[in-house]
């Protein structure tokens, strides 16, 4: 019988018997991970896992012209990359919410990639 159920964080080991490439850890990013067992059989994994993020752009629009927007980016960009190569993450994404912050994306050589689907609960 198959038993869907949130792991704890002290059944993460469980997670060790997937290969390498298919374990998740959470690096005290918070989250949650759903398995399933069949008759005790670890059968497959769901992660939601928090992560980092870039809260919403503002700065002043008399600022506008000045590119303010650009230099912020380019500094959060710099400093997080140094801290994401640390931690060993291979790729960033970013959700380009509105049209300034997709412009700032293309400019940093971002590329396009996907659709975010959202939804509010």
């Amino acid at each position: 019988m198959l038993d869907v159920r949130i792991l704890n964080e002290n059944e993460y080991g469980l997670l060790d018997s997937l290969p390498e490439d298919q374990r998740v850890n959470l690096d005290g990013r918070g989250g949650l991970i759903a398995a399933a067992f069949d008759d005790g059989k670890l059968v497959g994994r769901l992660a939601l896992v928090m992560m980092p993020h870039i809260e919403f752009l503002w700065f002043d629009p008399d600022y506008h012209k000045s590119y303010v927007a650009d230099r912020l980016g380019i500094a959060m960009e710099e400093l997080l990359l140094v801290r994401l190569k640390e931690l060993g993450a291979k790729l960033v994404v970013a959700f380009a919410i509105n049209e300034t912050v997709e412009k700032i994306c293309q400019r940093r050589g971002y590329e396009k990639f996907a659709t975010a689907w959202r939804k509010e609960i």
